[in-house]
């Protein structure tokens, strides 16, 4: 009975991994269009994680856009290159602030002709306005009631602006920004929020800065105004109280631009990163090709695919009736990987794809070897028990040990370069699935396919 619970338990497991591991197919029937798609977190009304699981080919495989950001220099007095590495970083700041897991980021200068120039290469192109916000000087400004300019003030406001002061939060208060969907989002209307906003997060010092501000906004009751370089940005959101008699760490924003992840992330960014004193012009993007050339992606499929077939090809050679078993939890081993790959939303490059051949192979290897070995036990049946049981993992130790995996994960998430990230993720994220097979997955099924031994001593 417990193996079957445990059958089951796998079997549930495996079918839910294997529909979000599929990749998507398109086909022509009778001059009809069809497609067959993975089930998404948008399926089921879900925003927990992401809008689809899919793979999302990277720049070395799929090209992007390049915008070229000129820095204007020439009027500046010190040192100029010490100035345009403070520029790149202020710029490579907001764009790790922005979430984008795909992006290059290159810097290039020529002091004798007085040319600095940074290098954005995104997998899809971002829209002028957003470009152009991020490489804004970004000073932050919120905005209070003025009681003498409000009496001065005409009975219609040219502006939202009108009849107010600056309340002195800039840039540096701002310990942290985040994007959130929150039905608390709104302006006026609480039957209409925004599908995304921002929740920005002051510096334990600065506390004291927003409850100022949230006292000088007492008597009329009106919203914390946010402008970026004077252009008004964002609001307090309505839905979310603060008293204005206590201490607040953070606040909720509804933003003015377009209601979508990326703009409220742009500006968020803006808002958390130090403002600029330089002049930053950002060029028309142009379309730049894969890294690896066109037919890259093409290629690797078909490597993939070789890979496989070799490996099946040595699996049934080596092992004859024995290799269904490997078969099987290499396919196992296999599809759960690419399904924590979509989940947490890596992106389909080089690196990617060779890092999980190597730890599928690794695994097949190791996998041949355990059979061999167990076929040396022929007939004995307590000694393949035996063997089963110090295989597997059990206890506390390796469930401890995939819990210190997973921290390693996020930890290479910005470490190094995006591709030596990756396959650094993917190595970890294969020695992870691997300990998860031994826990779970072994016994189960590894003593299924060894019943024909147990029939033999009959």
């Amino acid at each position: 009975m417990k193996y079957k619970v445990q059958l089951f338990f796998i079997a549930v497991l495996a079918f839910v991994a294997l529909v979000i591991a599929i990749p998507t197919i398109s086909f022509t029937y009778k001059d009809k269009s069809y497609e067959i798609t993975n089930p998404n977190p948008t399926d089921l009304n879900l925003q927990i994680i992401q809008d689809s699981f899919s793979y999302k080919p990277a720049l070395d495989l799929q090209g992007g856009s390049l915008v070229v950001f000129d820095i204007d220099l020439k009027n500046h007095d010190g040192d100029k290159v010490e100035k345009f590495k403070q520029v790149e970083e202020t710029i490579a700041r907001r764009m790790a602030l922005i979430g984008l897991r795909d992006f290059e980021f290159t810097s290039f200068y020529n002091l004798e002709d007085e040319v600095f120039q940074l290098h954005l290469t995104t997998p899809e192109e971002i829209e002028t306005t957003l470009v152009q916000v991020l490489s804004s000087p970004g000073i932050l400004d919120v905005l209070v009631d003025d009681p003498e300019a409000l009496e001065n003030a005409e009975t219609e406001s040219v502006s939202i602006t009108d009849g107010r002061r600056s309340s002195g939060i800039t840039n540096s208060d701002i310990l942290s920004m985040s994007v959130i969907s929150d039905s608390r989002i709104y302006s006026g209307d609480p039957e209409t929020p925004n599908n995304f906003g921002l929740e920005i997060v002051f510096k334990p010092e600065s506390k004291q800065k927003l409850q100022m501000a949230l006292l000088s906004n007492i008597s009329t009751g009106t919203p914390l105004i946010f402008s970026l370089d004077g252009s008004f940005v964002a609001l307090q959101a309505s839905g979310y109280y603060m008293d204005p008699y206590q201490e607040h760490d953070r606040i909720l924003l509804y933003t003015t631009l377009v209601d979508s992840k990326l703009n409220n992330a742009v500006l968020g960014a803006v808002m958390s990163s130090p403002s600029l004193d330089t002049t930053v012009i950002a060029n028309p993007s142009v379309v730049v090709s894969p890294t690896y050339g066109n037919d890259a992606l093409l290629n690797a499929k078909l490597i993939t695919i070789a890979l496989v077939g070799f490996l099946t090809l040595l699996i049934v050679v080596i092992l004859r009736k024995r290799a269904l078993y490997v078969v099987l939890a290499t396919f196992l081993f296999s599809i759960i990987n690419i399904t924590l790959h979509k989940i947490l939303n890596l992106n389909l490059s080089l690196s990617l794809i060779f890092a999980l051949q190597l730890v599928v192979t690794l695994f097949v290897l190791e996998q041949i070897f355990t059979v061999l070995k167990v076929n040396k036990f022929k007939k004995n049946t307590k000694l393949l028990e035996e063997f089963t049981e110090s295989y597997s993992l059990n206890g506390w130790r390796p469930i401890f040990s995939v819990l210190i995996l997973v921290p390693l994960i996020i930890f290479f998430e910005n470490l190094l370069t995006a591709s030596v990230n990756q396959f650094i993720q993917v190595i970890i994220m294969g020695v992870l699935v691997w300990q998860i097979y031994k826990i779970i997955f072994f016994i189960p099924i590894f003593k299924i396919f060894m019943r024909p031994i147990k029939s033999a001593k009959k």
